[in-house]
């Protein structure tokens, strides 16, 4: 396991932006560098500044850019069996798409830190995922519960030397980790998800994560 660090971002009663560190352990298998930002959704509209608080490039189009290179990609979900299914989500404008859907809960955001001495802005993002912030009623309880309903969770594909240097290194593992330790810190206890059934990566990562915590997981099918 891997140490990582989340930077949370939050705004005071004097609507200026707080960052809190928090370190978090991670399964991923990758050497470089990673920064998650645990980013309010309406903060995808300033990011400009809050980059800057963490050590990174803040050229926004450099950030619009990166975000669309791992959300507006298509999706092949190959089962054991050879069954495949694919699709894509295709985003025109960055934040403004997202925001049209749900401006509540977080975006976390995964950072690979690069060379400083790079005449190209110095981070590439590579895992992207939403929170989106949802009331609910557990059977068990009577009042409503905070929740979590988690979406749009991505890894990129990039190619380094004809290599997806990002895929197969458990970095979907650290995606749930960073959400699971943004719900933590938020007091959230509930997460839901769709997930589809042949995605085998999105499985595995969930019961790697909860293996190595005290959260626990279920599964459940239904028909869309």
């Amino acid at each position: 396991m891997k140490t990582r660090t989340c930077y949370q971002f939050s705004k005071n009663v004097d609507d200026k932006w707080l960052v809190n560190e928090l370190e978090m352990n991670s399964p991923d298998e990758f050497d470089g560098e990673i920064l998650i930002a645990l980013l309010p959704l309406l903060a995808l509209n300033e990011t400009r500044d809050l980059l800057l608080e963490i050590g990174l490039s803040n050229d926004t189009e450099h950030f619009k850019n990166e975000c669309k290179q791992v959300i507006a990609v298509a999706e092949n979900h190959q089962s054991p069996k050879g069954g495949k299914m694919s699709f894509q989500s295709l985003f025109h404008n960055i934040p403004e798409s997202i925001l049209s859907v749900n401006n509540k809960g977080y975006a976390v955001v995964a950072f690979h830190k690069l060379s400083e001495n790079s005449s190209n802005p110095n981070y590439r993002i590579i895992g992207y995922a939403q929170a989106v912030s949802f009331d609910f009623k557990h059977p068990n309880y009577s009042e409503l519960q905070p929740g979590f309903y988690g979406n749009m969770l991505r890894v990129s594909e990039h190619l380094d030397n004809g290599v997806a240097i990002y895929r197969r290194k458990k970095i979907f593992s650290l995606m749930f980790a960073a959400l699971l330790r943004l719900g933590e810190n938020l007091g959230i206890d509930y997460a839901f998800a769709c997930v589809g059934k042949e995605n085998e990566s999105i499985k595995q990562a969930l019961d790697f994560n909860v293996k190595h915590t005290d959260y626990k997981h279920e599964l459940f099918r239904f028909t869309m």
